[in-house]
């Protein structure tokens, strides 16, 4: 396995400040406005929508499937603490599938393996570079 170099990314103070200042729902502004309609268009939707977190972005789009009693969510075995939280917290049951020894990612046999009447999503993830 090899696992993708950290990244350093050089900003300017005022594109550090506007990151800080306009992405997420919870900093409503012209900026953020702008990056919205600009995603939404580069991907061919009416609408897009930009959260300041995973966590709160996977919530809303685990709890916009409407969840009902025993509904599951595959999720990777191998993955960080707020993936399978936000499935338990949106309403729905995790299912842990294991991972590809050798990507670190779901690997997609056992996915199928995995998949019943009850499966309303799969939640594909990355973890520490890989």
């Amino acid at each position: 396995m090899q696992a993708l170099p950290r990244q350093a990314i050089d900003l300017s103070w005022d594109e550090f400040r506007a990151m800080l200042t306009s992405l997420g729902p919870a900093v409503p502004g012209p900026t953020t406005e702008r990056f919205e309609r600009e995603i939404a268009d580069f991907v061919g939707a009416s609408h897009a929508v930009s959260f300041g977190s995973q966590r709160s972005g996977m919530y809303a789009v685990l709890k916009a499937l409407e969840p009902r009693e025993g509904d599951e969510v595959i999720v990777p075995a191998y993955t960080f603490f707020s993936v399978p939280a936000c499935v338990v917290l949106a309403g729905l049951k995790p299912v842990f599938v294991d991972v590809d020894p050798v990507t670190w990612n779901l690997d997609p046999e056992k996915v199928r393996g995995a998949i019943t009447p009850k499966t309303r999503a799969i939640v594909v993830t990355h973890l520490n570079g890989c």
